[in-house]
């Protein structure tokens, strides 16, 4: 297994918002697009999603902030699942500053609840949610059925990439938001 990271400029700027973060090297996608490539090549799935998935590194090569890229990325993979989450930027709420924004913005958007991941339990407070009326549901990663992978054992830490280029068109399935069985 190999990470994918994107480099960002850090120095000085341990303080800045996520939106101003900065890719510091352009050719992150090119990397990127060749590690997948080697490692993916050979997946049952890999010649189908390839055009999509090279289009989507050609698409965001050129950006500068992290944000974007992210926001890329996560509408396309939502496009090929089919998942039809409204993804929106925090930026476009009104906000204050401090611990207490994250449950602000929930209340803007009118969520009920949140869906966080287990490493926020090290520093999110949930008393500020509650008192917002929002319910915290801690995510899971446990209970996803296993799909063929093209290096054995079986790892379930991997990119959403791994289960596409490996399933296609299955690959819902294998999500718990395709899962007849899935929790709430």
């Amino acid at each position: 297994m190999q990470w994918l990271t994107i480099p960002v400029e850090v120095k000085g700027k341990y303080t800045q918002r996520v939106r101003d973060v900065v890719v510091s090297e352009p050719a992150w996608a090119r990397t990127h697009w060749r590690t997948l490539l080697h490692q993916y090549a050979a997946a049952p799935h890999f010649r189908e999603l390839k055009p999509a998935v090279e289009g989507w590194y050609d698409a965001v090569a050129d950006m500068k902030h992290l944000t974007e890229i992210n926001e890329y990325f996560l509408r396309a993979i939502c496009g090929v699942l089919e998942i039809p989450t409204t993804i929106a930027r925090s930026s476009d709420y009104a906000l204050a500053e401090g611990r207490a924004s994250a449950a602000r913005l929930c209340v803007q958007t009118g969520a009920k609840d949140i869906l966080v991941g287990p490493a926020a339990r090290a520093y999110l407070d949930e008393k500020l949610f509650q008192d917002a009326g929002i319910a915290v549901r801690w995510m899971e990663y446990d209970g996803y059925p296993e799909y063929p992978q093209l290096h054995p054992p079986f790892e379930h830490g991997v990119t959403v990439l791994d289960l596409l280029f490996n399933t296609g068109a299955s690959a819902r399935s294998f999500m718990k938001i395709g899962m007849t069985h899935a929790r709430a």
